[in-house]
């Protein structure tokens, strides 16, 4: 997401970037690609949304130059991905490509990075480089910890944090928002003029690919804990709950290895769909307290448990 300058407008924007990638229809690329050419491809929106003591993050997107997607962005254009980087801004001697060439949506992650050292970055996608994210409500920026760079076009800087004083103790994947049962996204108010997105058919609900997925990298991470801090379902229908807490268990058992908040979309409902569950404390029937707050015994099944070793 682009930081602390964010409008209704960049919320509809930006999770039409979350969930797009795998979605779009490559009709949406032909389109664009007929009437424009992939020479007049040009990316935007360059950001750091990572930083660790030893690993950084870099996002941006790729469109049809002269386009537009109907919400002010150009439309989206599959294109390469590089960042140069390196410890002095003239020596950028070490390269990090992006996931695939195939997709306007860039991911690159620097490795290997000391604490508490300064590194500078150029990131280019079809030979050109790319433009920071422009913040206009707040000061800062969106491409390091420093101002170095805005003024000339790069490269940008940014600084490693030093780990905290004190003994490592453990380490928590913190996420949220699944929405397990959606099946449209970027709808905000029930505004017409936001059509949304939704996955291709014949393929996987996108909650569940990004659940899968968030499991996948929390395990690979070698996170300890994983905690689900609400808004678990769409509209708390059991089937959806269910889903997600069998999921869920990729990472380990629910209470020892992961744990869940409820979120307002987790809130009991009405009507038929919710009519075996219990009575809610306030309203409704209230299908996430059986899901998840039960005896514990009800989700610490042997089989769902993490191999020891």
């Amino acid at each position: 997401m682009p930081g602390c300058d964010f409008t209704r407008r960049d919320l509809l924007r930006w999770s039409a970037v979350a969930v797009a990638t795998p979605l779009l229809a490559n009709s949406a690329f032909g389109v664009a690609h007929a009437t424009t050419g992939r020479d007049a491809i040009s990316p935007a929106n360059l950001e750091l949304v990572t930083l660790t003591e030893d690993s950084a993050i870099i996002t941006w997107y790729t469109g049809y130059t002269g386009t537009d997607d109907g919400l002010g962005r150009m439309q989206p254009a599959p294109a390469d991905a590089e960042v140069r980087w390196g410890t002095h801004p003239n020596r950028l001697n070490r390269v990090a490509c992006g996931l695939s060439d195939d997709t306007p949506y860039h991911y690159v992650e620097l490795k290997g990075l000391a604490p508490g050292q300064t590194y500078y970055y150029q990131a280019r996608s079809n030979g050109k480089l790319v433009p920071p994210t422009q913040f206009t409500l707040i000061s800062g920026n969106a491409v390091g910890t420093s101002e170095y760079g805005l003024s000339t076009g790069g490269p940008y800087s940014f600084t490693t944090p030093k780990p905290p004083p004190g003994r490592y103790l453990f380490s928590i994947a913190l996420c949220n928002d699944f929405h397990m049962g959606e099946t449209q996204a970027g709808l905000v108010g029930g505004q017409p003029q936001y059509i949304g997105i939704q996955q291709e058919p014949g393929l996987p609900p996108y909650p569940e690919v990004m659940l899968k997925a968030l499991v996948e990298d929390a395990n690979a991470l070698g996170a300890d804990y994983l905690l689900a801090a609400g808004d678990i379902s769409a509209e708390a229908v059991p089937v959806d709950l269910s889903r997600a807490g069998h999921l869920l268990h990729g990472f380990g058992r629910y209470r020892e290895d992961f744990f869940v908040a409820r979120g307002n979309h987790d809130r009991a409902h009405t009507g038929d769909p919710y009519a075996g569950c219990r009575a809610g404390q306030w309203q409704g029937r209230d299908c996430f307290h059986d899901e998840f707050f039960r005896a514990r015994s009800r989700r610490t099944s042997p089989e769902n448990s993490k191999a020891c070793g």
